[in-house]
């Protein structure tokens, strides 16, 4: 046995032999825990476990809404994704910054009116429907979606999975009806024929 390291033979009368044998000593080994709210840290490699001076590449996963900002604890900056060497036990945490929400600006004109209206605010990514409904006596003329001709369905248009502001316009005109004019031999009527009349108007 070893004292401190060292072996003394006392009262040395005969010859003697003395080896030493060594073994690698095993290497340190180190954790890396990571945190994320609003999303998700990977690792590359996945392990439980990291050598001295292992490299290991975190990435940063948003979840709906929200985007990467930066780094915090045993690494910083905002490169995504980054590195981290194994020196140490060390925790890692990804934070993540929500999104601003999104505006659909809602307008109608003479003769209905367009629900919701105005400035509309939309989460990042949801759905935002609008109902456009004529006033008696119009009809809806034309919606337009960022300056194109849309199609309703059932009096409605629905903006999906809203990344990006928009707009939506409604016009209406008034509504005609006929008033069908005829006579027989011996009078006249005028006007004749198929006469347009504006909803309200008299003739």
């Amino acid at each position: 046995t070893l004292t401190a390291g060292t072996y003394t033979f006392t009262d040395v009368t005969a010859n003697h032999t003395i080896a030493a044998s060594f073994a690698l000593l095993p290497p340190n080994t180190y954790t890396l825990a990571v945190n994320a709210a609003n999303g998700s840290v990977t690792k590359n490699p996945d392990n439980a476990a990291y050598s001295s001076g292992e490299q290991v590449t975190l990435t940063a996963v948003p979840n709906t809404g929200y985007t990467f900002d930066h780094w915090s604890g045993d690494l910083s900056g905002a490169a995504n994704p980054a590195a981290v060497t194994m020196d140490s036990n060390k925790t890692v945490t990804a934070d993540f910054t929500i999104i601003p929400p999104s505006v659909i600006t809602a307008s109608a004109g003479t003769g209905g009116a367009i629900s919701p209206s105005g400035q509309v605010s939309v989460p990042y990514g949801a759905n935002k429907t609008f109902t456009i409904t004529p006033d008696p006596g119009y009809v809806i003329d034309q919606v337009l979606a960022d300056g194109a001709a849309i199609t309703l369905t059932a009096g409605t248009y629905t903006f999906t999975d809203v990344t990006a502001n928009h707009t939506i316009a409604a016009s209406f005109a008034v509504k005609i009806y006929n008033i069908f004019a005829g006579a027989t031999e011996g009078g006249t009527i005028n006007p004749i024929g198929n006469v347009a009349v504006n909803a309200g108007a008299n003739q």
